[in-house]
């Protein structure tokens, strides 16, 4: 896991940070922590990424301290889409309705602003869970989604997922 040294992360210029949501004891609602993990085991040259569990809230300072020039949140979001494992791409409204990156101690708007203060690009992403039951392990589509969107990172590309509400 990289940290910004004199602008570089992982040997590159620092590209972004991935911010991820989630719960690994919920099924399919491990898939942001699970991102995560693979970004640790298999670092993307000028990316790291922060595991923000079930209170990504909590590591906002560091979002406003890095100054990145992209932010991708990510986290299972329950987006009434079939199949499961389907990935959009998430405005902050979205992000607002489907309850994504909720949190204990903030209203959503006021983190939204927050990060919005420390980056411009912001992208959020939401991948469709099928099971959240605890104690049950994460489906092959949503690993399948992870791994699309790990890609993605490593090309700093999103433009291939299609937005919430703009399905043909």
């Amino acid at each position: 896991m990289g940290r910004v040294v004199d602008g570089r992360v992982n040997g590159a210029p620092f590209a972004g940070i991935v911010l991820t949501a989630g719960s690994v004891l919920r099924a399919d609602d491990a898939a942001g922590p699970v991102l995560s993990k693979k970004m640790e085991d298999a670092p993307i040259a000028g990316w790291y990424t922060i595991d923000g569990g079930q209170t990504p809230e909590d590591d906002i300072i560091e979002v406003k301290r890095e100054r990145p020039p992209r932010l991708v949140l990510v986290d299972a979001a329950d987006m009434a889409l079939l199949p499961v494992g389907a990935i959009r791409l998430l405005d902050k409204r979205d992000v607002a309705r489907k309850s994504m990156f909720t949190t204990h101690s903030l209203p959503l708007s006021i983190l939204i602003e927050e990060i919005e203060q420390s980056c411009e690009d912001i992208v959020f992403i939401g991948i469709q869970p099928g099971d959240t039951e605890f104690y049950n392990p994460m489906s092959p589509e949503v690993f399948e989604a992870v791994d699309a969107v790990y890609d993605a990172v490593a090309a700093n590309d999103f433009s291939h997922f299609v937005r919430l509400g703009q399905e043909q």
